[in-house]
């Protein structure tokens, strides 16, 4: 049985079922489990809970810091859930599954927890509790929980799907205004537009006050779509602030990363208690460095022919097309 692979079950907490029993059959009714027993149970009352203990011998996979059980707990065990490690010699203790694969006879455990040592000796073990909602005969029905894990299964599918990578990072300007000049080291500065560049529109003489960076992946479903872009940035610039100017980059994956790395620093560095300014300043150069980089990734485009093709979807049209990529 997939619900109880040793084929028992306890019950406690009851006004007289408490005990241990052989489970014989159990199935799935929508958001139910109904589970028949060897035996009549003793009393009718639906009150106490059902109790599984699974243990089961395990091997180490460090490489993928998991743990492999040759039994399928493919809809047993499910992200979230906690497993115990216990009588080993390195491992003991209580492990996060962080995902749940099946490879050939095997499942394979993937923890959060870094797993101490290939250590294969104990044994592995995982316990749920499910309140008993009817009894009868030797028939007991239960909760089974897997409404829960659905909706919280569709709602992760949904955000992979369509929003967990169309974030963005805010980069606030006066927040790197430099902050530290020795004799060995000093902050640098963000770029200055000068006016003897001859760029009316995009003169800058002051890069930090009132001034913000939107940082986006270029790469992301709907942001890769030039009319996607320019609905987004119009609705961006209405809801930031009137005095603040935004500058808004669509970044490389390589840029991103970059980007991403240099900016977790200097957040850590910044939001330490006890600041090293040899650090915070090193971390912040690193930020400026890069942001002074990041350059514009341009939707492709293709010639549009009205006759072959009605849609504008990221046709190049005049004066609504650069040409040209850095």
């Amino acid at each position: 049985l997939l619900l109880v692979p040793s084929g028992k079950i306890s019950i406690s907490g009851s006004t007289s079922n408490d005990g241990e029993y052989t489970v014989t059959a159990a199935t799935a009714h929508n958001d139910v489990v109904r589970i028949t027993l060897d035996t009549a149970l003793p009393s009718a009352v639906a009150d106490g809970s059902v109790n599984i203990n699974e243990s089961f011998n395990y091997t180490v996979d460090e490489a993928e810091n998991a743990f492999r059980v040759v039994f399928d707990l493919r809809g047993i065990l499910f992200s979230g859930d906690r497993i115990t490690i216990s009588g080993s010699d390195s491992n003991d203790g209580h492990y996060t599954v962080y995902a749940v694969d099946h490879k050939g006879t095997a499942t394979v455990l993937t923890v959060e927890e870094t797993i101490p040592a290939a250590d294969a000796t104990g044994k592995l073990s995982y316990s749920k509790s499910f309140d008993i909602s009817a009894v009868s005969g030797s028939t007991v029905t239960v909760k089974g929980g897997y409404e829960y894990k659905t909706v919280a299964a569709f709602v992760e599918f949904i955000k992979s799907k369509f929003f967990s990578h169309e974030g963005f990072h805010v980069v606030e300007h006066i927040l790197l205004r430099p902050k530290v000049k020795e004799n060995l080291y000093e902050d640098k500065l963000l770029n200055i537009v000068l006016e003897e560049e001859g760029c009316d529109r995009c003169r800058i003489s002051d890069p930090y006050t009132c001034v913000a960076s939107i940082i986006l992946p270029h790469w992301q479903g709907r942001f890769d779509n030039r009319d996607f872009r320019r609905f987004f940035e119009r609705l961006i610039r209405l809801e930031a602030p009137a005095h603040v100017f935004l500058n808004i980059c669509w970044i490389s994956c390589r840029q991103m990363r970059a980007f991403e790395e240099k900016y977790k620093v200097w957040l850590l560095e910044n939001a330490a208690t006890q600041k090293d300014p040899v650090r915070l300043s090193a971390a912040q150069n690193d930020l400026v460095d890069i942001l002074n980089k990041l350059s514009n990734v341009y939707p492709s485009g293709r010639l549009h022919d009205c006759k072959e093709d009605e849609t504008l979807e990221n046709a190049i049209i005049l004066d609504h097309t650069a040409l040209g990529n850095d």
